[in-house]
């Protein structure tokens, strides 16, 4: 779990790294993390839902960069903890699991 955990904080470093690369030293970067309850990937317009209208984030997705692939418990709390420990929801004994 030792290499894991040093590899993501390579990667994350690595990818902080290269989207400063052409910001001028009086710009900082903005980062969003949005995280919600029981919304699936296409509960958006912009993947083509033909009822909910999200102008605002359609918007924001244009104009950013997506980390796609991020794999999380279907649950606040451990989506939460997972992101914070970097560890899987498992391992941070959510609920009392060995």
């Amino acid at each position: 779990m030792g290499h894991l955990k040093k590899y993501l904080s390579f990667t994350l470093s690595a990818v902080a790294l290269f989207a400063c690369k052409n910001l001028e030293k009086n710009e900082q970067p903005n980062v969003i993390i949005l995280m919600t309850d029981d919304q699936g990937y296409g509960d958006f317009s912009v993947f083509g839902n033909p009822v909910v209208k999200t102008p605002n984030l359609d918007h924001l997705h244009d104009e950013s960069i997506r980390f796609t692939d991020f794999h999380v418990a279907p649950a606040s709390v451990p989506t939460l903890s997972q992101m914070l420990t970097w560890f899987d929801a498992y391992y941070v004994y959510i609920n009392k699991l060995p």
